[in-house]
């Protein structure tokens, strides 16, 4: 966690959290350490967060790790000088998949919310049934595929379990306004899933913006203010929404 000692926003500072990638099953909170410091120095409240690691935990601990910290954020909000109603998920990969869980599905631990006010994704598999139906849309079905069987325990999940756990398969009108990133030349997770995923979001009245990103495969651009450019606007905006 990164509190900076000023901020712009007062004693009510936004919170971003931001969730690593690795297939659910590598990866951890020390991987987006600079990006938390970078956004401290903005005067963000920024939290890097592991969550328990499939195979050996299969779903849905990952996204309970991430809900229950939701909620712990909220709780302690006075403490960290923060608004519990501006909280942020940004999440690279598997984490952007758990981060658009967080904007689109809500669960109440008392009277806090589980759901997020912001999402952004990078490179995200918001629709985990569509490769076990459909594996020939997908350049590296076995890759893919092996990635989405380690998440739930290296078996094959059900349709049911599979739609539970995907964040396309809950959007409504009440999801959290998102900015997408995903690479052109993504083979593992390709851009069509935040292709269908934003639509689908702006058809049910929710803003969505999606930045496709030419000669990027599954990761970060070669030149990174592709990335920073729209999101720092992003938020930019959502400082001066009411919503």
């Amino acid at each position: 966690m990164y509190i900076p000692s000023g901020s712009p926003f007062g004693a009510n500072r936004p919170v971003l959290i931001f969730i690593h990638g690795g297939g659910w099953t590598t990866g951890t909170r020390t991987d987006l350490d600079l990006w938390c410091q970078y956004y401290a120095s903005l005067g963000f409240v920024t939290i890097t967060t592991d969550y328990r690691l499939a195979p050996q935990n299969p779903w849905p601990a990952q996204y309970e790790d991430v809900r229950d910290l939701v909620y712990m954020v909220r709780q302690f909000a006075p403490y960290l000088q923060a608004d519990p109603n501006r909280v942020a998920a940004i999440g690279f990969s598997a984490g952007a998949h758990l981060a658009g869980l967080l904007g689109n599905v809500e669960f109440k631990n008392g009277t806090l919310s589980s759901k997020v006010n912001r999402v952004v994704t990078i490179a995200a598999p918001w629709d985990l049934v569509d490769p076990v139906a459909n594996p020939s849309k997908y350049p590296d079905p076995v890759a893919t595929l092996g990635t989405i069987y380690a998440l739930f325990g290296q078996t094959q999940p059900s349709v049911s379990q599979l739609t539970i756990a995907s964040p396309y398969h809950h959007i409504t009108g009440a999801s959290a306004k998102s900015l997408m990133f995903h690479g052109t030349n993504d083979t593992l997770v390709p851009s069509f899933q935040s292709t269908t995923s934003c639509n689908k979001l702006n058809s049910k009245g929710v803003t969505c913006n999606l930045v496709l990103m030419p000669n990027t495969g599954h990761g970060l651009p070669a030149d990174i203010n592709v990335i920073l450019n729209p999101l720092n606007q992003f938020l930019l905006n959502w400082m001066s929404s009411p919503n």
